[in-house]
This record gives structure tokens, C-alpha cells and sequence, in this order.
């Protein structure tokens, strides 16, 4: 196994490298933008080398055997949680903290937002029609 993979290593490198050659002008943007944005002690070509390394190694995971524990990238750690799941979570384990609900609070309507005071009070019957002035 190690002689076909030795010999047909060359052609699996340049499929490699034309797979990275197809997304190496969103990375060329992509660190020139970093670069625009941090200042000019950036080097873009040590970040797109840095990404092409991480690509790879990301990649060898297709291939692990899933017995190794493998470490995390630094970047793919500490990766913030939704406020919606963290809400879920927080009622599943009967929280004491009530959780704080966007939007109007009961009782109040658009019409009395809009300066129309007693509309709210006032209510029609169902057998009566709407008259509405306005142009036909």
C-alpha cells in the first residue's frame, strides 16, 4: 500500500493543490481584507498559508479512525451559543432567573399607539358593516 501511494502521490498532490487553487482568490481577498482592516503588519500570504495548513488538517479528520481524541482547533473552541439555545437550556434545567420576553406587554394594541384613545373599548357587532369614508 505504501509503494501505490508513494507512486501515486505526485498526481494526488496537484489534484491538492488545484482544489486550493480553485478557492485561493476568496482567501487572496480574505487576507487582504484582514490585512486592510488590522493594518499593515499583516502578512496576507502567511494567513493564506496559515488557512491552506488548517484546510488540510481539517481534511485529515475525514480519514481518522475516530478513536484519537483530536484536539480543536483554537478558533473552533470557545464557540458562542445562540441566547435562544442558551433560553432553552436555562428552562430545561427550571432556571429561577425568569426569562425576559421582547415585544409589547399584554393589554396594549396598535390603536392606542397611534393616538386613537377608547377605539380599543369601542366594539362592533358582527351583523353590522363597516362604513369607511374615502375615495371609490
Amino acid at each position: 500500500m505504501d509503494l501505490l501511494r508513494a507512486v501515486l502521490q505526485p498526481s494526488i498532490n496537484e489534484e491538492i493543490r488545484a482544489v486550493f487553487n480553485k478557492y485561493m482568490k476568496f482567501f487572496q481577498k480574505a487576507a487582504v481584507n484582514v490585512r486592510d482592516n488590522v493594518g499593515e503588519e499583516v502578512d496576507p500570504e502567511q494567513l493564506i498559508q496559515e488557512t491552506c495548513r488548517s484546510c488540510l488538517e481539517q481534511a485529515k479528520l475525514l480519514f481518522s479512525d475516530g478513536k484519537k481524541v483530536i484536539p480543536r482547533l483554537p478558533h473552533e473552541q470557545a464557540v458562542p451559543k445562540r441566547a435562544r439555545q442558551v433560553d432553552e437550556e436555562l428552562h430545561r434545567r427550571g432556571s429561577p432567573v425568569p426569562k425576559k420576553r421582547k415585544g409589547r406587554p399584554p393589554g396594549q394594541s396598535l390603536a392606542n399607539d397611534r393616538g386613537v384613545s377608547g377605539m380599543a373599548a369601542w366594539k362592533l357587532k358582527v351583523s353590522e358593516p363597516v362604513r369607511r369614508e374615502g375615495p371609490k
